[in-house]
């Protein structure tokens, strides 16, 4: 679950990236588990993400910037965290987070203000969606204002491209 969590964050960033302790944190809440639990946790949350050959991991302000997943100076968190690595996920990964899935083998050309404007619309559903579920609305009352937010979203668009 975390990991899924994860992907979905990191994608959310889209090309800005994400650092792993602002992903860690997203990911916990400040009451959780003892310190030595938090540090398996994180090494764990790291090693698996390595292993997700559709992350790219970047450090801005090292000799060398973008790293493999076998890079063995990114394989323990702390050394990640004080490289200040970022993940970001590739092109393809993000559009499915947008809800875009086989836009290459469609040969369909999205512009950019098109992708961005969908990403922006997946940032506003999550958020949504997160409000709504902290608030404990019944799934009748969630799946309601989730219909108005998106007749209002696409009528929002039209005004736009006219």
């Amino acid at each position: 679950m975390m990991i899924s969590i994860a992907l979905e964050e990191i994608c959310s960033h889209g090309e800005d990236r994400v650092t792993l302790p602002t992903l860690f944190s997203i990911l916990t809440s400040p009451h959780s588990s003892a310190s030595s639990d938090l540090i398996n946790i994180k090494q764990a949350l790291c090693t698996t993400l390595l292993t997700i050959p559709t992350l790219q991991f970047h450090a801005a302000h090292h000799i060398q910037s973008v790293f493999t997943s076998s890079d063995p100076s990114i394989q323990s968190f702390e050394a990640a965290e004080a490289m200040n690595l970022k993940i970001v996920a590739k092109q393809h990964l993000r559009d499915n987070f947008l809800g875009l899935y086989n836009v290459q083998s469609f040969n369909a050309s999205i512009s950019h203000h098109q992708r961005r404007t969908l990403h922006l619309l997946a940032l506003t559903s999550k958020c949504l969606s997160g409000e709504l579920s902290d608030a404990k609305y019944t799934e009748e009352e969630i799946d309601e204002v989730k219909e108005h937010w998106a007749s209002e979203m696409l009528s929002v668009i039209q005004t736009y491209r006219r």
